[in-house]
């Protein structure tokens, strides 16, 4: 094994359907289901993986990842139970984590040395792991698009809040799916507010739980943004040098506001104060691609790599090259993908986008079925899809997909109204793709925020009524407020 596998081995350990990610504390399925963990979720998880069979008692867990801190066995409690979640795990019927009555808790799940020696290198902070016997199955990867709205949530979700047992407790309750949780935990965080007005933590954890609230209805976000970014202008007062605070509220004016020069403003305010976070830079391409500055944006994506080799091979870079239509550095990327994460929905999605915009349709169609597959369409519908393709090629399958099955599922090319605008485009009905464009746009779906510079719309750019969408978009979406 060189060098570099040893690096790529290092950053996952499998066990069942579940591949977890130390380095992003993200766990991810087979079904391409992500979840966050927060750092001291991700502790716990590690401490057992690596005892894996053997019953870890209370004592040994709160020693390993609260030294030093005087805690109950409740916070062990809420933190197996945040665990549990994200496993679609039963305390009453476990299949992965079993509790032991007055001893501890053991991990049951399937898991085989080689992962189990992978968790104890990082808890005892080795740098060199095993190799991994060719046999074992790397798992899915979640589909890494940064300009995905949960992952942008996922960012935030990164932000240090201190640990004071009430800060705690409103970190907690934002991990929950639950909205009368994010609801609690925005009380929690006003009353902190309330309490010390100079609390800059509470001023995020109030921002945090009101994106989380809203995040399922964008236009009330949107209409909202003001509101969010007044809390993270607080925080910034108190914490004028924390260059992750000025980075989120850059990425708030970008995906929610849609105020882009404003947003500009925030990420190089973030870039003066911390110039080697590779996130930053990352993050900073996705703006500079949206303003059309195709030079910047790779220079940021280029400052990105060098600063982390994770984003060696990445899914955005191979985005980023298919916007700009480079068609030829977009394959190279997808090389990356294949060679690191072979028949993964973000490689699968990322060529059949790349062929399909540089006239590959075959090729491009092959990814889209695996991808349905993937996406556990079954196998009527995927023969429905070939039979499409066979009949009348990529324009027939999308307009089985607009029009036959008006499709809602997230296929890679986001869902609807933007999705059926692009199945209707490439279906060859202009007329349809602007009204569901306008439509994406009175509903505030932030992927419009590329629409000028996406090969997919070349069709409709001389359109007066595809400029009128670009141009609201570029004002921040005023005109239809």
């Amino acid at each position: 094994m060189t060098h570099q596998d040893s690096k790529t081995v290092r950053k996952a350990i499998r066990f069942g359907i579940w591949t977890l990610y130390p380095d992003q504390a993200m766990l991810v399925s087979d079904s391409v289901q992500a979840v966050q963990l927060e750092n001291k979720q991700l502790q716990v998880l590690l401490q057992l993986v690596a005892a894996a069979g053997q019953v870890v008692s209370k004592q040994v867990l709160l020693d390993q990842v609260w030294a030093n801190r005087v805690v109950g066995d409740d916070v062990l409690a809420v933190a197996i139970s945040h665990i549990r979640k994200a496993l679609g795990d039963n305390a009453r019927s476990p299949h992965w984590i079993k509790t032991l009555p007055g001893q501890g808790y053991q991990f049951i799940g399937p898991i085989d040395r080689v992962e189990q020696t992978k968790a104890r290198s990082i808890l005892d902070g080795k740098t060199d792991w095993p190799a991994e016997p060719t046999t074992i199955h790397r798992g899915s990867a979640m589909v890494v698009a940064m300009v995905a709205f949960l992952l942008f949530l996922a960012t935030v979700f990164l932000l240090h809040l201190r640990t004071t047992d009430e800060t705690l407790s409103g970190q907690d309750l934002l991990q929950s799916d639950q909205l009368g949780d994010w609801q609690q935990a925005l009380t929690i965080f006003e009353n902190r507010v309330e309490a010390d007005p100079s609390d800059a933590e509470a001023y995020i954890g109030q921002a945090r739980a009101q994106l989380l609230i809203l995040s399922d209805r964008p236009q009330l976000l949107h209409h909202s943004s003001d509101e969010i970014l007044a809390l993270i202008d607080k925080a910034i007062a108190l914490r004028p040098n924390s260059a992750a605070l000025h980075q989120f509220m850059a990425r708030t004016q970008f995906l929610v506001a849609w105020d882009i020069e404003a947003a500009e403003a925030s990420f190089e305010t973030a870039l003066a104060l911390d110039s080697e976070s590779a996130d930053i830079h990352l993050a900073y391409a996705q703006l500079l691609l949206a303003k059309g500055e195709f030079a910047g944006a790779s220079a940021a994506l280029d400052a990105a790599r060098n600063l982390n080799p994770q984003n060696w091979a990445s899914p955005v870079a191979a985005w980023i090259y298919n916007m700009q239509e480079r068609y030829d550095l977009a394959t190279l990327e997808l090389e990356k993908l294949l060679a690191l994460r072979p028949d993964t929905l973000e490689y699968h999605i990322s060529a059949q986008s790349i062929f399909e915009n540089s006239g590959h349709p075959q090729r491009a169609f092959e990814h889209l079925k695996r991808t349905l597959e993937m996406k556990r369409f079954d196998a009527t519908t995927v023969a429905e899809a070939q039979s499409a393709f066979d009949r009348d090629g990529l324009p027939g399958v999308y307009h089985w997909l607009a029009f036959e099955r008006s499709e809602t599922t997230d296929i890679g090319q986001y869902r609807p109204p933007l999705s059926l605008a692009r199945y209707a485009l490439k279906a060859g009905d202009k007329q349809a793709a602007l009204a569901h464009l306008q439509q994406a746009l009175e509903q505030r779906q932030y992927q419009l925020l590329w629409l000028a510079i996406d090969p997919a719309y070349k069709p409709l750019r001389g359109s007066p009524a595809f400029q009128a969408i670009v141009e609201n978009i570029r004002s921040g979406g005023l005109n239809n407020s």
